[in-house]
């Protein structure tokens, strides 16, 4: 089963109704996540998706082959948005809450780093913005020193340390 949905109508609409759907799917999801893509397929020059992720889904640390920007915007629960070196340590956090917290609800980035979005929540939802085409294999490029996805022991062993470590925003020096 594919995480994605992809909405082809000319109005893309996102509803309360629509969200608690998705967070339902993601819940029921092998992968532990599931997303709406606002654009009729990879191959548009925008890329718009609405993202569900558990708490325990795993995504593999990623970074565009070329430079694309990336925004994230929050729209319920939250996360932090982990950004790391070349030797897998993290450099950046970024912690991202809902709009009427004191967190950022709202993060951009264009250059090519190695990053993922880690829930802190028991479910988190979020908007996704890049520019297209996308076609993974060409686009995106997996960490070499993260665990793969089918390495369970070294998946919760690089949760735990990323939940636990890494700069937090009052410990960096911009």
């Amino acid at each position: 089963m594919s995480d994605a949905v992809f909405i082809k109508q000319a109005f893309a609409e996102i509803d309360k109704a629509m969200i608690d759907a998705l967070k339902k799917r993601a819940a029921h999801s092998p992968l532990r996540r599931a997303r709406y893509c606002l654009h009729p397929d990879p191959s548009h020059p925008l890329n718009v998706m609405v993202i569900a992720l558990c708490r325990d889904t795993y995504l593999r640390p990623h970074r565009f082959r070329k430079d694309k920007s990336k925004v994230y915007h929050l729209i319920e629960g939250a996360m932090d948005v982990l950004f790391f070196d070349d030797k897998g340590d993290i450099i950046k956090r970024i912690e991202m809450g809902e709009w009427h917290t004191k967190e950022t609800f709202l993060c951009r980035w264009a250059e090519q780093i190695w990053h993922i979005p880690f829930p802190r929540t028991d479910i988190v939802v979020f908007e996704e913005i890049s520019q297209g085409p996308f076609v993974k294999e060409l686009d995106a490029e997996h960490a070499p020193w993260s665990p793969a996805e089918d390495d369970a022991s070294g998946i919760a062993i690089f949760q735990k340390k990323i939940a636990e470590n890494g700069p937090h925003p009052q410990e960096i020096n911009e």
